[in-house]
């Protein structure tokens, strides 16, 4: 008896001592001295084997010619550009992709790279540009704005039908914007050891409710979840996918959290030692909390890539979403090792702040250190514009839009984005992140993705903005879990919350900047302004199974006129002029603002391939703009703005 329980011990040491492998870090791609980070990434089946979890087959990326969980870390300079070029070599599965409609899994190897968080060109950020299987070829030359702000971001595959599989699947990367001394990081955050650190979810078993396997539409309201997350088989299945994961374990759990492509690492320091954690939420499914061990203090001091404007947040836990990228000072003063647990919360007022699974470990051990003594205000730091504050009452406000989401009942698979100048609910309408249907309101626009418009559509958008203007969306959600809405390019601030604080404390704080946020019940009030980029720009829901199957849209960003009407925050609030639900003015093309021409037309089977350079793209048909015809379409926009 007393050999059994040796050998039980014994086995449980070893699985702490495999699943407590030191964290590795992820390799880098550092700019060059002239800003440049240069790399390519070459997408390929592979399999990947995550230590004492799980080894199964994968799309994955591959960096000087070896595969990973995810790709390369890639460290940016402000003034820089990025200089990446994807090659997919995946099989062509064109014949599947012909039998597939618009807004369904499909697409399972057409791959592309949006750069999130990142404040760009979205006609060179964009996700109507495709590298086809059999060796199609995607360049991008993004040029970093000198302004940026430095921070965490993360790129990832972007195709629409295929973003859910994709991702889980491993064709996520780390990013950061680094810092540079006209930011004026505090030294007590600059000098700190870091650890960058990209979390992942894996599924490898179906969801069950109501005793069956769960269903995102079903004609039985047994096991009914729009929020299910897909597993890789039922993924496959639903895409047609020629690749199957296979899996095979030395573990029992089916879903798995990872960091650095690890299964619960060790992250060895010292006794009262401060280290900064900089972590991308890299998924598209699940909402997962952070939670911190007791005898670890924990110092919040940036989200989605912004450092607060206030004082660090001292935490006990941290509520991501799907793309959250959190930044944090840890400080364990007690030796030995404390866990730092994960667990997901589905619903927005039930957020369980105990419990949970080891995510990662902290060993405290030697020589005992000092802790960081970080500063009490962050607002040193300098800021671009387009991240100035924007909650006073006398903020000129030049356009006002509304946004909301609709999922259809369990027997309609529709998700759809609603826009326009008003996506209140009705008295009893339904709508919203519940998935009740359309909101009784004929100006609230609920369409299903129809693709890209580009900047010369005859379909009006139903919101347009011009560059150097001030708009204040409210944000409409409904339910218990929240759909999380991102927007490409802009950040935004949140403003207010029609809810109760105690809700919004646990997710957001008013004058927090994200780019992703869940959808609350109530509105959510938030502002950006459109600074200096121009083009149409993307936002959808990043619960990614929703966003394959038609929960996403576009609006237009025109280059600025030379005078514009505007009005202060106050006198707007008491018009009952409207942004949205209008067709906009005649768009002017330029080449920066100009959609590329490489998707497939709306509805089709299959993307086209470019392996062109596009620092600059030319419409359809058109020939790149000369600088006679720039200066005619600057004179037809004055002459326009003269005239409205």
């Amino acid at each position: 008896m007393r050999a059994v329980k040796l050998l039980a011990l014994a086995a449980v040491l070893a699985a702490f001592t495999a699943h407590a492998a030191e964290l590795q870090a992820i390799p880098e791609v550092l700019p060059d001295a002239n800003g440049v980070t240069t790399l390519t990434l070459t997408v390929d089946a592979a399999r990947i084997t995550v230590p004492d979890a799980v080894s199964f087959t994968t799309r994955s990326y591959y960096y000087n010619g070896a595969a990973a969980l995810m790709g390369p870390t890639l460290v940016l300079r402000a003034g820089g550009r990025l200089n990446l070029t994807l090659v997919n070599n995946l099989v062509d599965d064109s014949a599947i992709d012909a039998t597939k409609a618009i807004n369904t899994f499909r697409h399972s190897n057409t791959t592309n790279v949006h750069t999130h968080g990142l404040h760009v060109d979205p006609a060179i950020d964009s996700i109507f540009r495709h590298a086809a299987p059999g060796g199609g070829t995607l360049h991008y030359d993004l040029p970093i704005p000198a302004d940026h702000a430095p921070g965490m971001h993360w790129y990832h595959s972007h195709t629409h039908g295929s973003s859910t599989m994709h991702i889980m699947g491993g064709l996520v990367g780390g990013m950061y914007v680094e810092w540079q001394t006209r930011d004026a990081i505090p030294t007590s955050i600059s000098s700190l050891t870091k650890h960058r650190m990209v979390m992942q979810m894996l599924n490898f078993a179906a969801e069950t409710q109501d005793g069956v396997v769960s269903q995102s539409c079903s004609a039985a309201q047994a096991g009914h979840n729009p929020f299910k997350t897909y597993s890789f088989a039922e993924l496959e299945s639903e895409s047609g996918s020629l690749l199957a994961s296979n899996p095979t374990y030395s573990t029992t759990d089916r879903l798995l959290y990872t960091i650095n492509g690890q299964y619960r690492p060790t992250v060895t320091v010292a006794p009262g030692e401060s280290r900064l954690f900089q972590m991308v939420y890299a998924a598209g499914s699940k909402n997962p909390i952070l939670i911190f061990p007791s005898g670890c203090g924990v110092q919040n001091i940036a989200f989605d890539g912004v450092y607060f404007d206030g004082a660090p947040r001292t935490v006990t836990y941290l509520q991501l979403i799907v793309a959250s990228r959190v930044e944090f000072v840890m400080t364990c003063e007690t030796a030995g090792t404390h866990t730092v647990r994960v667990r997901h919360n589905g619903g927005i007022n039930n957020v369980q702040t105990t419990g949970g699974d080891p995510l990662f470990y902290v060993t405290a051990t030697g020589t005992a250190q000092t802790p960081a003594t970080l500063p009490t205000t962050l607002s040193t730091i300098t800021r671009p514009s387009y991240l100035t504050d924007m909650r006073a009452a006398s903020t000129t406000i030049d356009t006002r839009n509304e946004v909301s989401v609709a999922q259809g009942g369990s027997a309609d698979c529709k998700f759809q984005l609603g826009v326009g100048s008003n996506c209140e609910a009705a008295a009893g309408g339904g709508g919203g992140g519940g998935g009740r249907g359309p909101r009784a309101q004929t100006t609230c626009a609920y369409n299903e993705f129809a693709g890209q418009r580009g900047t010369t559509s005859t379909t009006p958008y139903e919101f347009t903005m011009r560059v150097g203007q001030t708009s204040e969306w409210r944000l409409h959600g409904g339910g218990n879990a929240p759909h999380p809405l991102h927007i490409h390019i802009n950040h935004y601030q949140i403003q207010s919350y029609s809810g109760d604080d105690a809700t919004l404390q646990h997710w957001m704080q008013p004058g927090d900047w994200r780019d992703t946020i869940p959808l609350l019940n109530g509105i959510i009030t938030v502002r950006f302004v459109a600074d200096a980029i121009a083009g149409e720009t993307v936002m959808h829901c990043h619960e990614l199974n929703h966003e394959d199957k038609g929960l996403m849209g576009t609006f237009l960003i025109q280059p600025a006129l030379a005078s514009a009407t505007t009005t202060t925050a106050a006198a707007a609030a008491a018009t009952t002029t409207a942004a949205g639900g209008v067709a906009a003015p005649p768009p002017t093309t330029t080449a920066a603002a100009a959609a590329t021409t490489t998707a497939a037309p709306p509805g089709s089977a299959t993307p086209t391939t470019t392996t062109a350079a596009l620092p600059t793209v030319s419409p359809s048909g058109s020939s790149p703009a000369t600088p006679l015809s720039l200066a005619a379409t600057v004179l037809v926009a004055c002459l326009f703005g003269l005239l409205a």
